[in-house]
């Protein structure tokens, strides 16, 4: 009996601790539920804040797209300015154009009458001539009246050619004016032409690298209003200036060749 009990003892013993054991073992396992539930919390918090930085990063590109249009949008602005006052300057060159084309009809009408003039002189000349030759044939008259009856009519063909003279003169002149400023209209224009052109290859390669490059799904989705390639427009007012100052080129250069021709 005395065994019995000793071997009930030693099983309760173990009982006890088996049982001390697995308390233990729960006490172990409620901790580490504590700090899963806490590591749990941290991992939340950081996908939140993921969610955060990616919601953040697309109105960072959604703000440097609208920079840049803005950008491109006060780039556009100085040009337009710009054009504004290259139209001004090309209407100042209609203008004198027309102040010119008056010029060249009372150029004409004052040829005409220059010629009608010389015309004249030469016909009093003649008759004056044919006079004289029926005096000296009559042989009649004063000899002193004949000079006299002669130095009259020569004396105005030589006071006209003077005056003829100072009139091309001051034609000339008034020419190489009008010449000069057309020469220096034409250099500025060539200038800008140049300018132009160079601004138009630098857009047309941005356009290039536009295209190559692939387009960001993300950022069409969430900014709808912008433009893909915003160069586009620019660079198709640039080539209409080009043609506007390729124009101006070509009419001042026909008034230079009327102005040579005349």
């Amino acid at each position: 009996m005395e065994l019995k009990m000793a071997a009930m003892e030693t099983e309760i013993r173990s009982v006890d601790v088996v049982k001390k054991a697995i308390q233990s073992k729960l006490v172990e396992s409620e901790q580490l539920k504590n700090q899963i539930l806490e590591k749990e919390k941290v991992i939340s918090g950081l996908m939140e804040r993921e969610q955060q930085m990616k919601v953040m990063e697309k109105d960072l590109e959604q703000y440097l797209e609208k920079k840049a249009s803005f950008v491109i949008f006060l780039e556009n602005e100085s040009k337009l300015a710009e054009f504004i006052e290259k139209e001004q300057l090309f209407s100042k060159f209609l203008d004198k154009e027309k102040i010119f084309i008056d010029y060249l009809e009372k150029e004409e009408q004052f040829n005409a009458f220059v010629q009608a003039q010389s015309n004249q002189n030469q016909q009093i000349q003649t008759e004056s001539q044919q006079e004289d030759q029926k005096q000296e044939q009559k042989q009649e008259g004063p000899p002193e009246t004949s000079p006299q009856h002669t130095d009259t009519p020569m004396k105005k063909p030589e006071e006209d050619t003077k005056r003829e003279l100072e009139v091309y003169q001051n034609i000339i002149k008034e020419k190489d004016l009008i010449a000069s400023e057309i020469y220096t209209k034409l250099e500025d224009y060539q200038r800008q032409i140049n300018l132009l052109t160079e601004q138009n290859t630098l857009l047309s390669n941005n356009n290039q690298q536009l295209q190559q490059t692939p387009p960001n799904t993300e950022n069409k989705q969430n900014t709808p209003l912008a433009n893909p390639n915003p160069n586009t427009n620019l660079q198709k007012d640039l080539e209409k200036r080009i043609l506007l100052f390729q124009i101006l080129l070509s009419v001042g250069v026909c008034w230079i060749a009327i102005l040579l021709l005349k």
